[in-house]
């Protein structure tokens, strides 16, 4: 088992048990870098669920009005249905990687209910605030994990997001 270290909160530490670990493994370089040395559109779209990573390929993005800035989660324009990423560049008021992994650990655990994707409410590093985290066991780089949207969660921890 590894440490599930939450910084902004120890009292709310725990722990990650290894078989979920070893899948967040799996996901972790396309959920925070996408592809290293994208030559294509897809490449560049691919993973980059933090704000830093997809700003380098996409500069100049601006978020959709729809993302909650309490949440410090953001929702750029993307195909149909918009980009949600993690804010990691807003100092002590955005996630850092151990507080991503933490809340993907939560989804990984909580599974795809068959479907092979589901969102889940997780607690998220800052005081009070939830967020719907969806984990999907599909795609090449062993799944992914993201924001389901930009907004608060209002459901129960460990509870699917509607």
């Amino acid at each position: 088992m590894q440490v599930f270290p939450n910084k902004k909160n120890p009292n709310a530490a725990g722990l990650i048990p290894a078989d979920i670990q070893a899948k967040f493994n799996t996901m972790r370089d396309h959920v925070f870098y996408g592809v290293k040395n994208p030559k294509t559109q897809k490449e560049k779209d691919s993973g980059r669920h933090l704000k830093s990573t997809w700003l380098e390929t996409h500069p100049g993005a601006q978020p959709l009005l729809d993302s909650d800035a309490s949440v410090h989660l953001l929702k750029y324009p993307f195909k149909e249905y918009g980009k949600t990423v993690w804010d990691d560049t807003n100092g002590g008021l955005s996630y850092d990687l151990v507080d991503i992994q933490n809340m993907c650990a939560i989804a990984i655990s909580k599974g795809t209910s068959g479907t092979g994707e589901a969102s889940w409410v997780t607690a998220t590093p800052f005081q009070g605030i939830r967020a719907c985290i969806t984990y999907s066991s599909k795609g090449d780089d062993g799944g992914s994990c993201y924001p389901a949207n930009a907004k608060w969660a209002t459901g129960k921890q460990g509870t699917r997001c509607d």
